[in-house]
């Protein structure tokens, strides 16, 4: 068992994290993203926000295999974390894709990047237990909140397209 963290802990750690995300983490997560939502985002344009996002995914998620399996993110099983982080990258890539649509800009893909960079060990102050696979942003909740987030743009997104072109959806008229 660790020391016990405050609720305040947990805000300013968040608090943190934003500032580091659109800051210093950004510039980092700017040299991944001109190649994921810059260059592969202009190749793959066309074909689709949800082709998009899982072409994305995967080529985001095993371009990261070389340091998984040097023990990043998963140190107690490097092995199982390629795939595992593959999954994690293709569930995570629509919401970059999101942003990078409806924001116009890299940047915007990179802020987000670099706030989830710096905030993906915030919830390790509180949680107690577990391993790398079960705990974590990385982990079992991450993904579990990820197939969440993207029932929700699912969803928004379909009603996004309804709300923009209803006479696809109006009953025709004799």
């Amino acid at each position: 068992d660790g020391p016990e963290v405050g609720v305040g802990a947990v805000i300013a750690g968040g608090g943190e994290a934003v500032g580091a995300g659109l800051t210093v983490n950004a510039l980092f997560a700017f040299g991944e993203e001109v190649g994921w939502r810059g260059f592969m985002f202009k190749a793959l344009h066309g074909r689709g926000f949800w082709s998009v996002s899982l072409l994305t995914g995967v080529a985001w998620g095993f371009w990261h295999a070389p340091v998984i399996l040097q023990g990043y993110n998963y140190p107690q099983h490097p092995l199982l974390g390629v795939p595992l982080f593959a999954v994690f990258c293709v569930l995570l890539s629509p919401l970059h894709t999101l942003v990078r649509e409806r924001g116009g800009s890299v940047w915007h893909a990179a802020v987000l990047h670099g706030t989830f960079n710096a905030a993906a060990g915030v919830p390790l102050l509180v949680v107690t237990g577990g391993d790398d696979l079960t705990s974590g942003a990385v982990g079992l909740p991450g993904l579990m909140s990820l197939v969440v987030a993207n029932g929700l743009i699912w969803l928004w997104r379909r009603r996004a397209a309804r709300l923009t072109s209803p006479a696809q959806y109006a009953v025709p008229s004799m």
